[in-house]
């Protein structure tokens, strides 16, 4: 309601005349030049030289600079290096100087060893990169053999706290008939499984004896391993030591009788990620004569095809009263195709055998059995004890069997899958304890006499999910 002069003299309003946005808010100045709360637009607050209260002294000009300008965090520069200089101890890396370090153009250097990095050794030991031998396929098969030979065996002074590693690049190594020794704390790393190649043609492609040698602790990586000999050949003999397979295929394929994959005595192996193909005889045979084997299989796989001879995945023994053989496999794959006898798990005296997701198919027709999951020991005192969570088995003849009449060996097997007769002799003072699985057959006692043990059966089914009742 004030005249037009006014409101603009006092608050700027809409010059053009219209009502001004807050003129609701002022309609109670009515008539009165302006409201003492508001300020005319040529007038200035009385504190109006202050911010936050504080006059211009508390303040620097654009141009002036603090008393402490030259400090940073209290300290002045001589705390601080130049963007140009550097430190009395530049040359020095956790206070070694460059001696203590490898160039990365000397031998060991990636790109001259098929892309294999130190750091992706991962060995036990991690002292062990620090001592290092590379040996490149440079040659024939056979030179490169002889250069890997030549490197193993120049090796001296290896100890548990200073291993040594053989690193090989990408190629074939041809050992030819004569073994190579595994040295105690000396290491072999290849490439990659389908990248390095070491074969053999003698009777033992590569022999761990450092056992007689006062033990043994030796690692496989990394490579594929062929055994080429004839009859009785062996591709990794463990004698007393304790060897490690890391990512590593075995073939023993030779067109022979008995051949042996892996052979074990008083040793341990630890396999990780490890495939065995054979053409007859034992993949995996683990004795103690005298000292506990003790086998960690984990994401093993076992492939045996023959038409010459019988086949054996895994068996396990031991040779008198006294020391024991200790399975502990997580992942276990084994197939065995033959028209001969085939076991693809036995179990004979003193083993404990502990399993998880394993699977066994054996097949092959003919004249001879097949067997999967079997436990037939008889030495007295030593009975066998298998407990199994996630079993695969099957076998024309036996998918689960404890075969033995004179002790009291024990199976468990909790979830899978039998395709197979399931049985326990008659005279057998042991255990067959079943739950949770399906199974193709009824299981059941066989042979005269008895029952002299017990099979007991929990949320067993058929294929057609009919309850099956065991005797």
């Amino acid at each position: 309601g004030l005249p037009a002069d006014k409101v603009i003299r006092a608050f700027g309003a809409n010059r053009y005349g219209t009502a001004a946005a807050l003129s609701d808010l002022l309609s109670s100045i009515d008539g009165v030049e302006y409201d003492p709360a508001y300020l005319p637009i040529t007038d200035t607050a009385a504190d109006s030289d202050l911010l936050d209260g504080l006059d211009s002294t508390a303040f620097l000009r654009t141009t002036a600079k603090a008393a402490d300008s030259d400090l940073l965090d209290g300290l002045d520069s001589t705390a601080f290096l130049r963007t140009t200089a550097k430190a009395a101890d530049a040359n020095l890396l956790d206070g070694l100087d460059s001696t203590a370090f490898r160039k990365v153009s000397d031998p060991v250097d990636a790109a001259t060893l098929g892309g294999l990095s130190l750091g992706a050794l991962d060995l036990r030991y991690a002292a062990a990169v620090e001592r290092v031998i590379p040996v490149a396929a440079s040659g024939s098969a056979a030179s490169n053999g002889s250069a890997l030979r030549t490197a193993y065996d120049g090796v001296v002074g290896a100890t548990a706290d200073a291993p040594y590693v053989i690193l090989l690049g990408p190629g074939t190594f041809d050992l030819g008939a004569a073994r190579l020794d595994l040295q105690d704390n000396v290491h072999i790393v290849g490439s990659g499984r389908s990248a390095t190649v070491v074969t053999g043609d003698g009777a033992d492609a590569i022999t761990n004896n450092a056992g007689l040698l006062g033990g043994a602790d030796v690692e496989l990586r990394h490579l594929t391993l062929v055994a080429t000999g004839g009859e009785n050949v062996t591709g990794v003999r463990n004698f007393g030591g304790d060897l490690r397979l890391r990512d590593v295929r075995l073939d023993v394929t030779v067109g022979a009788v008995e051949t042996f994959g892996l052979e074990v005595v008083d040793g341990s192996i630890d396999l990780h990620d490890v495939e065995i193909t054979l053409d007859g005889g034992i993949a995996i045979d683990l004795d103690a004569a005298g000292v506990d084997v003790i086998a960690t299989l984990t994401d093993v796989s076992i492939h045996g095809s023959s038409t010459l001879s019988e086949l054996w995945g895994i068996r396990a023994d031991i040779r008198a009263a006294g020391p024991s053989v200790e399975i502990d496999a997580h992942g276990l794959d084994i197939e065995l195709t033959t028209q001969f006898n085939a076991w693809g798990v036995a179990l004979l005296d003193g083993v404990e055998f502990a399993g998880r997701d394993v699977s066994i198919a054996v097949d092959g027709g003919g004249t001879g059995f097949q067997r999967g999951f079997v436990v037939n020991g008889t030495l007295t005192g030593s009975p066998s004890r298998a407990e199994i969570q996630g079993l695969r088995s099957t076998g024309p003849d036996v998918a689960v069997s404890i075969a033995s009449t004179s002790e009291a060996h024990e199976v468990i097997v909790r979830g899978g899958y039998l395709a197979g007769p399931v049985n326990m002799a008659s005279t057998a003072t042991g255990r067959l304890a079943l739950s949770y699985l399906e199974s193709t057959t009824t299981p059941a006692f066989v042979g005269p006499g008895g029952p002299a043990g017990s099979i007991d059966c929990f949320g067993i089914h058929d294929t057609s999910y009919l309850v099956i009742s065991c005797p």
